[in-house]
């Protein structure tokens, strides 16, 4: 097989998927296979370049792992520093016992990403050249994708995506509970994930009086506003018209109520344009392991329906609706694959 075909094969592979995730680690399975380094490593940082994710590729088990980004040593930092300021060059730097190549990607979905090789042998002149080719690839199809997987209107992800990443999600929960050798999380344990349904509070009104263009305004507002009280990791859709879902990491239900009572807060003292004053409806759940997303969507809708029901602008608990029966519990069917 010679060089050029195995190319085109890396490179079809690489645009074989339409979930980050998967490109990642198909990405990374190139740069492995083409290199063979001794690490290899991908780091998320945010726009002020603070590092918030740190994948490792393990070429045994062909997976990603997540590491703790406080792990990277300050002189692994000053080199992606470095990197990044360099904007698309890479910073190939000898080091005691070889040579560390980075390689960043910049303002990919609200944050700057680096590649870091670890080898024996400095990457030559061909390879560097190779490897940001990859690259270039790999942002332009991320872009790609981006732009299937968020609403046009305020940028959040769509609804078409939930179902896909609610999976990543409770695989990854199921996994942390089995290493922990815990039974399925109760709403007492921490770091646990919540999932918010949130519905702008007598929307149909702000479009009758004030028209469709000022209703719009008001979905890219909050949409704005939602964004300012997550973080970067945590998971905003738009579900369609006033609809919206969080899906975030709480270390503890204490944690969960405050969280989502300060989106409150924030979007009722905010003044929106022509309109005022705007509130919004929220109804948590946390993830059990194993609940299919539909049964998860419909606990949280039932928390929310229960808010509009006794005078809207306040957040409430699905558990704890249930634990004090003022609502009954909805049925949680459990499974793997499921069509949302």
């Amino acid at each position: 097989m010679n060089s050029g075909y195995q190319l085109m094969e890396h490179l079809a592979q690489i645009t074989a998927f339409k979930d980050t995730r998967l490109l990642e680690l198909t990405l990374l399975k190139t740069l492995q296979t083409l290199f063979k380094p001794d690490s290899l490593l991908l780091v998320k940082l945010n726009m002020n370049n603070q590092p918030l994710f740190l994948l490792r590729y393990d070429p045994d088990a062909n997976l990603l792992k997540n590491d703790d980004p406080t792990q990277l040593c300050n002189n692994t930092q000053a080199l992606i520093i470095d990197a990044l300021n360099k904007k698309y060059l890479t910073a190939v730097t000898p080091q005691k016992n070889g040579y560390i190549s980075i390689f960043p990607v910049l303002n990919l979905f609200d944050m700057n990403c680096c590649f870091i090789l670890k080898s024996a042998n400095a990457l030559s002149a061909d390879d560097i050249n190779l490897t940001g080719d990859f690259l270039a690839i790999y942002r332009n199809f991320c872009l790609l994708i981006e732009d299937v997987q968020t609403d046009q209107l305020t940028g959040l992800l769509n609804r078409k995506t939930f179902e896909k990443n609610f999976q990543h999600i409770n695989e990854e929960h199921s996994c942390q509970s089995k290493s922990n050798n815990q039974r399925a999380t109760t709403p007492t344990e921490s770091n646990g994930y919540w999932m918010a349904v949130i519905d702008i509070d007598d929307f149909k009104r702000v479009n009758d009086t004030f028209g469709h263009v000022y209703g719009d305004e008001v979905l890219i507002l909050l949409a704005r506003l939602m964004k300012s009280c997550f973080r970067t990791n945590d998971q905003l859709y738009r579900f369609g018209g006033e609809e919206f879902v969080v899906i975030t990491k709480c270390q503890n239900l204490d944690n969960a109520h405050f969280v989502f009572e300060r989106l409150r807060q924030t979007i009722e003292v905010y003044n929106f344009p022509q309109i005022g004053r705007v509130t919004v409806s929220i109804g948590v759940v946390q993830l059990q392991t194993g609940t299919l997303a539909t049964a998860l969507f419909d606990q949280a809708d039932q928390a929310l329906y229960h808010v509009k029901e006794h005078g809207k602008n306040q957040v409430e608990f699905y558990q704890e609706l249930v634990n004090s029966e003022l609502i009954k519990p909805v049925t949680t069917p459990s499974g793997k694959i499921e069509i949302f």
